[in-house]
This record gives C-alpha cells, structure tokens and sequence, in this order.
C-alpha cells in the first residue's frame, strides 16, 4: 500500500491534493494530520506515530508575515509547517519530499536544492514527482549512468543492471548453484564464510579509473584476533588480478599480520591485497584506514568511492573518510563477492565474510555525497 502525507498550513488546498493523489496517481492512503484523532500527543510524537510513509507533500502557503530587522514583512508559510517539512527531510531524505509552495511567499534562503513545485500549475509537476518516488528503487536505480552491476541478493542471484553480468553462486561444499538450498533467508542471501558470488563483468573500472561501490551489510560474526592484537581480515568484495593477488576492494579485520604494524579492526579499503605479502610494504597493504566499527547483526549502508587520487568511504549515506592513495588495479573481469573461492583462491581459511550483503552497486565513476545519500534512503526500506 502506497501513503503519502500531506504537511500543510491554512489553505484548503490539502484536500484537493489528496483527492488527486488518490484518484490520478494511485496513492492508496493519505494522512493529513488535521484530520488525526492525536489526543495527549505532541505534534512530534503525532509525526513519529504516522511517519511511515513513502512520500510527502508540504504545502507551503502564505500564512504568516515576517521580515529581517529593519526590512518590510513579506508573506511566508508558517513556522510549523517549515518545521515538519525539514522532520521529513531528516527522517526520508530530501528526494522524497514535495513542496508544492505559493509563488507570492518568500523561500527559506538556505533550503536550495529541495523538490519545488509551483502552486499555479501544481497537478502535473505533482504527479510526475511522486510518480519518480513511487518507481521501484531498483527499476530507477538500475538507470543510473555507468551502472557495473547491480545485485539486490534478496531472493536470488542476478544482476538488474542495464548491461547484466554473468553471476554464479559457489560453496565449498556444494558447488552446484541448483542445489544450494537454505542459503536465502528472509534478510537475502547468507553468507557462511563458505559462500562466494562471482561476477563477471568485462567493464569493470581498473587501473586509476574512477569508481564507486556501494551496499548494504550486516555481520553475522567477525574474524577474531589471530595473536598480538591482529584480527582476522573477513573480505566483503575484492577482484583485480588473479589467484591471491586481488588488488581493490572492502575487508573488516587489521591490515598487516607483523604485531608491530598491528592496527585497531575495523571496515577498511583496500589495494594490492595478497595476504601472503601483507608485512612486506605498504604499498602491498595499501588500505584507507579502519572508517567504521562494525556492530554485529545490525545494517550499514557502506559506499567507497576512487577518483585515481582519493579514497572516499561513507556510512548510512554520509562522508566519514577522505584519504590520499594513488594505486591502481589489475585488469581483472571477474569480482567475487563475500571473499575468495574456497580452496582456491584463498592462501588460508577463514577469510570469508559472514553475514548478508543486499543492493549491492558497482559504477565506474564516483558517485557524489548527494548520490550516494540518495542511494541510501532508496534501498534502507528494503533491508528493514
């Protein structure tokens, strides 16, 4: 069931919206808040309550007058309403938020790049926008320029992206990808430490090319410490090179195995990474250091992004590193996800990530904060 809430001042404006969202656009509930039994509540605690929503509508009229010091009063909407439109903004992101806005008012001056729609021709521009909300998040995101791979891994193995790649699923145990009962569950594919998804793609972004991945984790269990505070690398994605040598990609653990090189565990990036070579330089364990700690059982929305110069890493949609590396990748068309092919690629076991890994997106190109942050709130729904 699509709902839509409509933020709204004195105007009757909002009942006419609500009618044509039902009727014209498919929206199946409206709440407006008005019309609200919220006895006892506050007006945040009537928010939160009805919050659940996948678009919302603001209907900012000139109801109020207000000026600078010194300056002549100039209509603007109510302060209640600017204050639900920014809640909004805060909890669904600003993609998701329309404001439909009375062309006589005077706009906050530091809202710029926010969903506007004039009130003179409010119906059509209206309906495309919550149309474009209202698309699958994967139908639009699988539009995105330069789009590697897109693999949702919530049912089944398969790349969404324009250009689909080849994707096998691997155990150790059991390799045929027919047989391989019980690794879905209700939160996607699981990940045993045993389970690799290999994809083959001819385009992915190598030497110095720009690139961004993106995708959602939740660790099951983490590499415990091996000796002298170094914890056991647990890989999430890597590809480049052959055999050992994968030199690009996303690990949880310490980056070196000498105890004197020891480092905090953490979720770190990556570049020419062969295990067997780790304590040799760092140029063989180049990595952008731990950028977050990683509860267990829990979601993160983990982006990382290459331009040739710079590594950028963001969590739940926002920069958290920016680290100056200049390393390239190996030609490679083939990425594993979950970490090395059991018995194969992997010089010692326990390598393997454990846990689940959804919505996962390669690019080749850096994405921007603004993206990344809207990728985030597109798919956060679909992990919950």
């Amino acid at each position: 069931m699509t709902k839509a809430f409509i933020v709204h001042g004195h105007s009757q404006l909002m009942y006419e919206i609500e009618s044509y969202l039902r009727s014209e656009v498919g929206v199946e509930g409206v709440v407006i808040l008005k019309d609200q039994s919220h006895s006892g509540e506050t007006v945040l605690e009537a928010l939160e309550s009805r919050a659940d929503v996948d678009v919302v509508i603001a209907v900012w009229t000139a109801d109020d007058l207000g000026n600078a010091n010194g300056a002549n009063p100039t209509p603007r909407a109510r302060q209640n309403v600017i204050f639900e439109s920014g809640y909004f903004i805060a909890k669904m992101g600003r993609s998701r938020v329309i404001i439909i806005y009375d062309e006589s008012i005077e706009l906050p001056s530091d809202l710029a790049g926010l969903i506007y729609v004039r009130m003179s021709s409010w119906r059509a521009d209206l309906r495309r926008q919550v149309i474009r909300i209202l698309r699958p998040p994967r139908e639009l995101l699988a539009e995105m320029p330069d789009l590697v791979a897109y693999l949702p891994l919530a049912d089944k193995v398969e790349d969404i992206a324009h250009t689909p790649s080849t994707t096998r699923i691997i155990n150790a145990v059991d390799v045929e990808p027919s047989r391989m009962g019980g690794v879905f569950d209700s939160r996607g594919l699981r990940f045993d430490g045993n389970t690799v998804v290999q994809v083959h793609k001819p385009d992915l972004p190598v030497h110095r090319e720009n690139r961004t991945f993106t995708m959602w984790l939740r660790f099951t269990e983490l590499g415990g410490p091996v000796s002298n505070g170094i914890y056991l690398p647990r890989f999430v994605f890597c590809y480049g090179g052959e055999a050992h040598g994968k030199s690009f990609g996303l690990f949880h653990g310490s980056p070196f195995f000498e105890p004197a090189m020891a480092m905090e565990p953490g979720l770190r990036v990556f570049f020419f990474c062969d295990p067997r070579r780790w304590s040799l330089s760092g140029e063989d364990a180049c990595d952008s250091g731990p950028f977050s700690a990683v509860p267990v059982d829990r979601w993160l929305h983990v982006a990382l992004t290459y331009d040739g110069g710079y590594v950028k890493s963001y969590l739940n949609g926002r920069l958290v590193t920016s680290i100056a590396r200049g390393h390239g990748t190996e030609p490679c068309e083939v990425m594993n996800i979950g970490g090395f092919l059991p018995g194969k690629e992997e010089p010692y076991s326990g390598y393997n990530f454990h846990g689940y890994i959804r919505e996962f997106m390669a690019f080749r190109r850096e994405l921007t904060g603004e993206e990344i942050d809207q990728i985030f709130h597109a798919t956060r729904h679909l992990v919950q």
